[in-house]
């Protein structure tokens, strides 16, 4: 494995860490850690360039928009 792969992992790998930290501090099944996680898979998504993330991103953004909503209620 090359240098550059090696770091990519660690970061991908930090991320989910303190995206898994954050759910464990807040409670797992709730809208806002969905949301958090799916950023993280789309984050992570464009950085390795996955097909059809464009997608995934549309659906990510409808969430955040129910969950920014939500708490303005």
């Amino acid at each position: 494995m090359t240098q550059k792969k090696m770091i990519n992992l660690i970061v991908d790998l930090s991320l989910i860490a303190i995206t898994a930290w954050g759910s464990v501090q807040n409670g797992w099944f709730n809208l806002p850690n969905l949301v958090s996680w799916m950023g993280l898979i789309g984050v992570i998504g464009l950085a390795k360039k996955w097909q059809g993330n464009f997608i995934f991103n549309a659906i990510q953004n409808v969430s955040a928009a129910v969950v920014a909503g939500r708490n303005r209620i």
